[in-house]
């Protein structure tokens, strides 16, 4: 089902695929596993979201690959790189895309609560990044402990009911 989007939302989705195409473009050209089916993959998904408008699909996947992009620690000339391709194909710049992800997290840690599945796997993905370094030891602490609030709720709620999905 297509949703019909106000402006603004038509325009972040449309920045959104940019951003998510320009990422896979960048890895398939590095990558020969990430080649080899899962651009086209990533790409078709992306199209097939897109189609539909959903703006929270779009954004998990663009969270998922800056996550991923995130975690391969790529070197200063790779990030510059990529930077080029995402003002070129997107008009945003690295920073902005790992801008809105790090805001994110700072939200999280301030309401001191996660309430969805895709806040959940965020917050993962950060405590992930920065487990082993001490200089990050308070968020550290700040997102394991809202993590495990999280899953004592879901595994209570899968308890309750044992056909729910305990993440949801």
């Amino acid at each position: 089902m297509t949703r019909v989007l106000s402006d603004q939302a038509q325009r972040e989705r449309d920045t959104l695929r940019s951003i998510i195409v320009a990422i896979v473009d960048f890895h398939a050209a590095r990558e020969p596993d990430f080649r080899d089916g899962a651009a086209e993959s990533f790409r078709a998904t992306t199209d097939r979201v897109h189609a539909t408008g959903s703006l929270s699909g779009l954004r998990q996947m663009r969270d998922d690959l800056v996550a991923m992009t995130d975690a391969l620690r790529l070197a200063p000339a790779e990030l510059n790189e990529l930077d080029a391709l995402l003002r070129m194909s997107a008009r945003v710049s690295l920073d902005d895309v790992f801008a809105r992800q790090f805001a994110r997290i700072t939200k999280l840690r301030e309401r001191g609560r996660i309430s969805t599945e895709a806040q959940y796997y965020l917050a993962k993905e950060r405590l992930e990044r920065i487990w082993d370094n001490p200089a990050h030891s308070d968020e550290f602490n700040d997102l394991q402990r809202i993590i495990d609030a999280y899953e004592t709720t879901a595994a209570a709620r899968a308890h309750a009911d044992p056909h729910r999905d305990p993440a949801a």
